[in-house]
């Protein structure tokens, strides 16, 4: 056996999340394999599980597919870090008495907030509140001026646009049609939008996009701790969001939605709008890759 962490689950964080760590700590080898989509993935696993040391799945899973029942069987250590949709998922199965006990209980649970890590405890999974986004604090630049325009930004997932909030971002669009709200993820829509909405589809690089907003939204039903609220604080925006976070404001309804961006706007339009410095400081307190990175490997390479 050599020092591995094989890191699986949800393609984007995963290869993301062993690329930093693979950085951060020189003494473990982190392979990420997309073992849900690419058949030579799945390969590599076969033959990497039988010598790597542990698994870390990014998302957990309320049933055992292959590459878990694999680990198990060679009795490897398996890690789970829930992110969101699949407490729902773990929830359901609950409700309908068919989440695997004896399998879970072989698993150690990670989670990034405390409303996910309850709700989890309200089926009975134990999970330990470990962070998984983090940001290098020389990325995190001060940008010491006013807004130039005042505008909003949010995501909405392709096919899933009424859980993303589709409706109030609309409503929000009609109270205020001087304001440009450019809406991620989605480049068509059933329904008729507001002219002050501009659909952007799928954007790779969203620098430009966080730096253009003032205001970023996320109106999801049910959430973990989204990394685009983050990301968005870093750069010193605003955020409305659907749960109760430090350094933003929470939003539920459509009238403490305009609420929220009627207060931003009054004091944009006076002049007063200044960049969120307290949402910059707080990314770089509390989301340092130093610190961040520093507890997940000790946790990941624990005896």
């Amino acid at each position: 056996m050599f020092d591995a962490i094989i890191v699986i689950g949800l393609p984007y964080f995963a290869k993301k999340i062993a690329s930093d760590l693979s950085k951060f700590d020189e003494t473990s080898k982190y392979i990420w394999l997309d073992t849900s989509a690419k058949i030579v993935d799945k390969i590599k696993y076969i033959c990497l599980i039988f010598f790597a040391k542990a698994v870390y799945q990014i998302g957990g899973s309320s049933t055992p597919g292959g590459a878990l029942k694999l680990a198990l069987f060679l009795r490897r250590k398996i890690f789970f870090h829930w992110v969101g949709t699949d407490v729902l998922i773990a929830k359901d199965k609950y409700a309908q008495k068919k989440l695997n006990y004896g399998y879970l209980k072989r698993i150690t649970h990670f989670c990034e907030v405390d409303w996910i890590q309850k709700e989890l405890k309200d089926i009975f999974i134990d999970a330990e509140i470990v962070s998984l986004a983090s940001f290098d604090s020389r990325e995190i630049k001060e940008i010491n001026m006013a807004f130039d325009s005042f505008s909003i930004l949010t995501y909405i997932g392709k096919g899933k646009e009424q859980f993303y909030g589709i409706q109030k971002v609309i409503q929000l669009a009609k109270a205020f049609p001087e304001v440009q709200i450019r809406i991620v993820g989605i480049s068509g829509y059933a329904g008729e939008l507001p002219s002050n909405i501009t659909l952007l589809g799928w954007v790779t690089n969203m620098n430009d996009e966080y730096r253009k907003c003032s205001l970023y939204l996320r109106l999801v039903e049910h959430d973990g701790l989204a990394f685009s609220v983050l990301e968005a604080l870093s750069y010193g925006r605003y955020v409305a969001y659907s749960q109760r976070f430090d350094n933003t404001v929470q939003v539920k309804t459509v009238e403490e939605l305009i609420a929220c961006v009627n207060d931003l706007y009054l004091k944009y339009s006076k002049g007063a709008l200044n960049i969120n410095y307290a949402g910059i400081q707080f990314i770089r307190d509390f989301y340092s890759k130093e610190s961040c990175l520093r507890k997940l490997e000790k946790k990941l390479n624990e005896n």
